[in-house]
């Protein structure tokens, strides 16, 4: 019993999966500032999530502390934290038009449904039984940082923090470069998803 409890802490209650359980907890008030146009609060919210994920990542590797479980938690977190933030600019959208210039409902459709595929086919892997891992690509990280990224700047805007607002103005009026400049995202993420999904489907033939 005292091994299992011990296997169980070393497993689950490290400092990555520590830091990772906090982002989650703090989810939730950054989709309510969302939502009640607190670009502020917003902005703080996502930039302190953005640099919690990559200390998690780094004291995994420093301490030893990289998990099957940690790597999915991490995995499953920003996932929840870019679906939600984009579910709540969404409902803003129409009251916002900073924001329904910057992000249109199209692109912010296309990243919620890839998001959420890969949460579902993932919870459906696990209820399965499969146990199949997919590391997450370069590719992967880039277009999720990316996305986290470029929401947190449309929040600054928003706010009028640095010049911003000026500046996507000026972004979203060039309609063709900014059209081709979010489709090439989407378009990325979208390759990047149908990796993930061909990765699983060899895996598991492989099984069988």
């Amino acid at each position: 019993m005292k091994n299992k409890l011990q296997v169980m802490i070393q497993e689950y209650c490290t400092i990555p999966t520590v830091i990772t359980a906090m982002r989650l907890c703090a989810a939730p008030f950054v989709f309510k500032a969302i939502v009640l146009h607190r670009w502020e609060y917003a902005s703080w919210g996502i930039g302190l999530s953005f640099v919690s994920d990559i200390f998690d990542g780094y004291f995994a590797r420093k301490f030893k502390q990289e998990t099957i479980f940690g790597a999915c938690f991490d995995t499953v977190v920003d996932k929840i934290l870019i679906v939600g933030c984009l579910a709540a600019l969404w409902h803003s959208a129409e009251a916002v038009p900073l924001v329904s210039q910057c992000l249109p409902k199209w692109f912010m459709g296309i990243v919620i449904g890839r998001e959420v595929l890969l949460l579902v086919g993932g919870a459906l892997l696990f209820c399965l039984g499969k146990k199949i891992v997919v590391s997450p690509t370069m590719w992967g990280k880039g277009i999720g940082s990316i996305i986290q990224i470029f929401v947190l700047a449309v929040f600054l805007a928003e706010a009028n923090f640095f010049g911003l607002r000026q500046i996507f103005e000026l972004l979203a009026g060039s309609h063709e470069k900014y059209t081709f400049f979010l489709s090439s995202m989407a378009a990325i993420s979208l390759l990047v998803f149908l990796q993930y999904a061909s990765s699983v489907v060899i895996k598991n033939n492989d099984e069988i």
